[in-house]
């Protein structure tokens, strides 16, 4: 396993990536505590909010990762068990992107327990920031030894910040540079959205949808040192389809509480689990069926993630705009 340059920090390792991510997250946390409104009740919730999306997050993230790259984390070339050191040693691997998303989740759920305060309430308020803080992780991932695409063939495409060189001189895809760009524009669709919304929780669920959904072909397009499960799957287009199945299902389960047709129900549901579906054979004919052409495979998975991007966006518009 690769280990990332580090400097020393009060005689602890520390790479410069996960300092300057520790920095920013945490001028991030401030700001948003000291912008909430007013409300003693409110501010506590947001601070007791960042506080553990930081811990859980770090924690539920960096514990996917060791577990799915365990043998090369905890054991040297001879088999030895090397013990759980490396589960701290943030400069040897990564952390998942899937258990820092859980994070945030979850630290929503304890964070009402505690305060009252809505989850829907709390994910509103953070989705913007969080966008903003995901941006500035990503342009700082070359630091880290990430955001790498394919090699690029064509002169045409040769180019920043499309692409940038390795140590020969050879172009790549800067696939961090292009989430970068996609992030924006969610940040973007998702303030205006802002505008529209009519209860809490809307404006959460319009952004896990538009960020997931606008993330899918750049997770595959990655050459990172990601996480695979199941042959070909990638740990993190696991937790993508899953967190845009519960988007769909929250608004569905609200509104077969408020008169919702069974069968409009059966439907949506069942024309989710097809794009999903649909996501997963694209993902299958790039690693499996060679024959097929790629330029035919990206334009029908492009229209699969935009036909997904407008029925989970209905249902989203229908139960915020239902009248009860």
């Amino acid at each position: 396993m690769n280990r990332l340059p580090t400097l020393s920090l009060f005689g602890m390792n520390c790479t410069l990536y996960g300092l300057l991510a520790a920095v920013f997250y945490l001028v991030l946390a401030g700001a948003m505590v000291f912008f909430a409104p007013a409300a003693k009740r409110s501010r506590l919730a947001v601070g007791m909010h960042m506080l553990l999306t930081g811990f859980l997050g770090l924690l539920l993230g960096r514990g996917i990762y060791c577990l799915i790259r365990a043998d090369a984390l905890f054991y040297d070339e001879i088999g030895e068990f090397l013990g759980i050191g490396p589960f701290f040693d943030l400069s040897c691997g990564g952390v998942s992107f899937v258990g820092a998303l859980m994070g945030i989740m979850l630290a929503a759920l304890i964070t009402r327990l505690f305060t009252k305060v809505s989850v829907g309430g709390l994910m509103d308020y953070a989705v913007l920031p969080g966008l903003l803080f995901y941006i500035a992780m990503r342009l700082i991932a070359p630091l880290a030894g990430l955001g790498k695409g394919d090699l690029i063939e064509n002169p045409a495409l040769s180019f920043a910040p499309l692409a940038r060189t390795n140590e020969w001189g050879d172009w790549y895809l800067a696939i961090n540079n292009v989430e970068v760009l996609l992030a924006a524009i969610v940040a973007i669709t998702v303030l205006l959205l802002k505008k529209t919304v009519k209860k809490e929780g809307t404006l959460s669920l319009y952004a896990f949808t538009l960020f997931i959904l606008s993330l899918i072909i750049p997770e595959h397009l990655t050459r990172d040192d990601h996480l695979t499960i199941f042959v070909f799957a990638r740990i993190n287009h696991i937790g993508m389809a899953l967190t845009l199945f519960f988007c769909m299902l929250i608004p569905l389960v609200k509104g077969a509480k408020r008169g919702l047709r069974p069968l409009a129900f059966v439907v949506e549901m069942a024309l989710l689990v097809l794009g999903l579906g649909l996501c997963i054979l694209a993902i299958f004919a790039f690693d499996k069926i060679t024959a097929w052409p790629a330029e035919f495979v990206y334009a029908g998975w492009t229209l699969v993630l935009v036909l997904l991007t407008l029925l989970i966006g209905r249902r989203i518009y229908k139960e915020d705009h239902r009248e009860y």
